[in-house]
């Protein structure tokens, strides 16, 4: 029998990268809907490294302003971006 030397919750984390983030936050990106619906559908925690927060952010308000940086990292943060 082969045994993982990974916890048994690595499975049920969904790693987060940049793509998805940006996605989520600008509803005209051509992947948002199978972005958000990806997120709503995770049962696991997300891993976000934290140089994909910043990323976002900088991305999200020189692309589709200030407004979209600022909605995504205050509802990243209360878990609502994706209720």
């Amino acid at each position: 029998m082969m045994r993982s030397c990974a916890p048994r919750w690595a499975a049920d984390v969904l790693l987060c990268d940049t793509g998805v983030l940006l996605a989520v936050g600008n509803a005209k990106d051509k992947h948002h809907q199978a972005c958000l619906k990806l997120l709503r559908q995770a049962e696991g925690p997300l891993l976000v490294p934290s140089p994909v927060m910043g990323e976002v952010g900088y991305l999200l308000e020189s692309r589709v302003g200030p407004q979209a940086e600022v909605y995504l990292l205050d509802h990243f943060a209360t878990s609502t971006i994706v209720r």
